[in-house]
């Protein structure tokens, strides 16, 4: 089963978390908080966690630790790209944070040794001037027990 946590108005999993009720066209939505899930520790084979972890007031570290937890087997994050927001910067003003590829992927470097972690990038084309890394997503898988 697919967790999808800050599910936002586009929910994309078989139980779909948001702090914030989104409404009752939602199937199997749960209101929750990223730092207290209500599911049991690896309670998910996949969880998926996009555009959340660059807003304001999030602490990163407890969230990530948050979603491991519930974590069986695989983890996608997705962040907006550091260049991304900083082309557009009117588009995203609830962003704390601005994420490289390589500080992502450090955040979940640091936490196991059972983690196995990729890291990869969506680019967008200004041509024919430069290419732009739009979103950074990292995968982490854990290792199965």
């Amino acid at each position: 089963m697919i967790l999808d946590v800050g599910c936002g108005d586009h929910p994309a999993g078989d139980v779909n978390v948001d702090l914030k009720h989104i409404g009752n066209w939602v199937k199997n939505f749960v209101q929750a908080s990223i730092y207290l899930l209500p599911f049991r520790d690896g309670a998910f084979e996949t969880v998926r966690c996009s555009n959340v972890l660059e807003h304001k007031g999030i602490n990163v570290r407890k969230a990530v630790c948050e979603l491991l937890r519930v974590c069986y087997y695989m983890l996608v994050v997705t962040v907006p790209s550091f260049l991304a927001l900083r082309l557009h910067p009117r588009v995203h003003k609830d962003h704390a944070r601005l994420f490289t590829g390589r500080q992502l992927k450090q955040l979940f470097s640091n936490y196991h040794h059972d983690l196995t972690v990729a890291h990869s990038s969506f680019i967008f084309n200004f041509p024919p001037l430069f290419y732009v890394p739009f979103r950074y997503t990292i995968t982490v898988w854990k290792e199965k027990r």
